[in-house]
């Protein structure tokens, strides 16, 4: 395994038009199938915690469901608000099947807590 990778699925699992939601390095992560392989970003929106690996996928461009923010898929840039900065990417690598995802960078903060979280729900 890669240092500092973790094996989060199986590249059958990732479904071709959907995110799919997993745990990675203690956060919610949304995998994304691309026509370049798979991508990665921090399920939580920067707008208001809404839940990424729930969105709308066209395109490359996933919208957030609770306010409609739009991110590219493969490096979180934000296209479109209410959210005014991107979407956290992770460093994905393909091994044998499985889909890696590697650390958040040095220093980045996580995204706010969604009102998920925040209730217990």
């Amino acid at each position: 395994m890669v240092e500092g990778f973790v094996d989060v699925a199986g590249v059958d699992e990732v479904p071709e038009r959907d995110p799919l939601g997993v745990q990675a390095h203690g956060y919610r992560v949304a995998l994304f199938r691309t026509a370049e392989g798979f991508s990665a970003l921090w399920s939580r929106c920067p707008h208001a915690g809404g839940p990424l690996d729930e969105g709308y996928v066209k395109d490359g461009v996933v919208a957030c469901p609770w306010h409609g923010s739009m991110f590219r898929v493969d490096d979180g840039e934000c296209l479109a608000g209410p959210a005014t900065e991107g979407a956290q990417a992770f460093d994905v690598e393909v091994t044998g099947g499985r889909i890696l995802v590697g650390p958040p960078p040095p220093g980045m903060e996580p995204p706010p807590p969604s009102l998920f979280d925040l209730t217990g729900g």
